[in-house]
């Protein structure tokens, strides 16, 4: 964690007032921003600038310099403007400084403090106008100028004010799973809450994200699910906020915090199992005649549940599983009733995947055979539990391959990272057939836009399937036992199992 930088998220955003004068021009208006230096003094300052819905760009600053004011010119009557600024020193940066937005009008601009504090600007030849506005979370602020309704005028509806950051915050030894609380929804229009957008990174300037996720539901707290955080990390956060007409706030200042270490964290050992649920190392759940221990793309754990094992196995080498954790439904979901009865409990894992990969195959196995009528449900903190059709029951009835998607289909981390999280479980649906026994609705969905919903289809279709495609292995297998000639010829009529061809056939890509 960079001390610098904690110090003038400290100092620097509560000091620094933006302050705007607005200067026509031909055909377009521009305005000059002020702050109040920071001391001491830093290495410069960098000034940010956005349009109404649309996010600061960190990496590309409109000033970058060591005096305390800049003029920006070029700005379009109609539109609405936001700055904010940042100190930087010795390759730290600070937090933003209040967000101010000024909106240049056919007869003037006007200015509007969003993020509260004391900040005032001045229009030209207008009259009292702007929205300064006034709520909770420390939200308020005055505006003048503009001549017309909203920020300055020329706007008939104004976003959000940025959310603020509650916690975690600033501290260190944080378990594995926290919640993130943002402060209360406030809009001067009195639009509703409609929508929250919540990312994670491991880097400040959030170009490393490992959670991308955007929810109805989960408005003003989000709670983490297990394995997507590791120990011992700085983990930096934001939020904003859409209002019901559609108009999306600022990010929120960054909170930052860090993970508590390994023995802290229940794994002393620091190999991604619990140190409570290890196993002995003679265990061989995929029954090829090795423990399954020593198998580096295998993991194995006791369930949380029953008695239990289950492990998990990679299908491609260009795949590692690195963290797996058994859980109870009440680990997971609370009070959110499970669909029905999980013997096994859930299994929560983390798998990485190399550059370029976007799908991964795992085959889940479990000490003892399955009900042929249950079904493998996942649970999402926005969706709740879900019916998971992208898997297959081994003909051994006591495995289950999975087919999972980068940012997508069975990625609990909404964003295609290389990373997959994914709490699911095997389940029986109280009094349901296996056909019949699909649960949830769908909150929330992936900002990347890169992966579309999965369409749900016929479970007995993916058996058949499965069963076709083993079959089909199994008679490569006895060809590949013929001769070198006979192997040439006829290994192009024998089928592999292609997870992105399973995907896309699945959702109708």
């Amino acid at each position: 964690m960079c001390s610098r930088a904690t110090i003038f998220a400290a100092i620097f955003a509560s000091i620094i007032v933006l302050l705007l004068s607005s200067l026509p021009a031909a055909g377009a208006s521009q305005v000059t921003l002020e702050w109040d230096p920071v001391t001491p003094a830093p290495e410069g300052y960098k000034l940010f600038q956005r349009s109404e819905g649309q996010a600061y760009d960190y990496n590309s600053p409109v000033y970058t310099g060591e005096q305390n004011t800049y003029t920006v010119t070029g700005l379009e009557p109609g539109q609405v403007y936001y700055f904010v600024v940042r100190a930087f020193d010795s390759g730290c940066e600070s937090d933003d400084s209040n967000e101010v937005s000024f909106a240049p009008g056919s007869s003037g601009g006007g200015s509007h403090d969003t993020s509260g504090g004391d900040s005032s600007g001045t229009g030209q030849d207008g009259g009292s106008g702007g929205d300064g506005g006034s709520g909770g979370d420390d939200h308020s602020g005055t505006g003048t100028g503009g001549g017309g309704s909203g920020p300055g005028g020329a706007v008939n509806n104004s976003a959000p004010f940025a959310p603020a950051v509650v916690s975690p915050d600033n501290v260190e030894g944080v378990v594995l799973t926290p919640k993130l609380v943002a402060g209360k929804f406030s809009d001067t229009d009195g639009d509703g809450h409609a929508k929250s957008r919540w990312q994670i990174s491991t880097t400040a300037d959030f170009a490393n994200l490992i959670m991308d996720r955007a929810c109805f539901n989960q408005l003003t707290e989000f709670s983490l699910a297990d394995t997507l955080l590791d120990t011992e990390t700085t983990y930096y956060w934001r939020v904003c906020y859409t209002d019901s007409a559609g108009r999306t706030s600022a990010w929120s200042r960054t909170g930052v915090f860090s993970t508590r270490d390994n023995v802290a964290a229940g794994d002393a050992d620091g190999d991604g199992l619990p140190d409570a649920q290890e196993v002995e190392s003679t265990v061989d759940l995929d029954g090829d005649g090795r423990p399954d221990a020593s198998q580096s793309d295998m993991m194995v754990v006791r369930t949380a549940l029953g008695d239990g094992l289950v492990a998990v196995k990679c299908n491609s080498p260009d795949v590692q599983v690195v963290a797996l954790k058994s859980l109870t439904p009440e680990d997971v979901a609370g009070q959110d009733t499970p669909p029905g009865t999980m013997a096994f409990g859930l299994i929560s894992f983390k798998l990485l995947l190399e550059e370029g990969v976007t799908t991964a195959t795992i085959t889940v196995y479990f000490s003892e055979k399955l009900d042929p009528e249950a079904r493998w449900y996942k649970y999402g903190s926005e969706e709740g539990w879900q019916a998971y059709d992208y898997a297959m029951f081994g003909s051994d009835g006591r495995s289950v391959t999975l087919v999972l998607e980068d940012g997508g289909t069975g990625d609990e981390d909404g964003v295609r990272n290389g990373i997959i999280v994914d709490p699911s479980g095997m389940g029986l649906a109280d009094g349901q057939s296996a056909d019949s026994a699909g649960v949830g609705t769908s909150g929330c969905f992936i900002d990347s836009g890169t992966v579309s919903a999965a369409r749900s289809f016929s479970y007995t279709a993916i058996r058949k399937e499965a069963l076709a495609a083993v079959l089909l292995l199994l008679f490569g297998i006895v060809l590949a036992s013929a001769s070198r000639k006979e192997r040439k010829v006829l290994s192009a009529s024998v089928k592999t199992f292609d997870p992105e061809k399973f995907l896309e056939d699945k959702n109708g890509f």
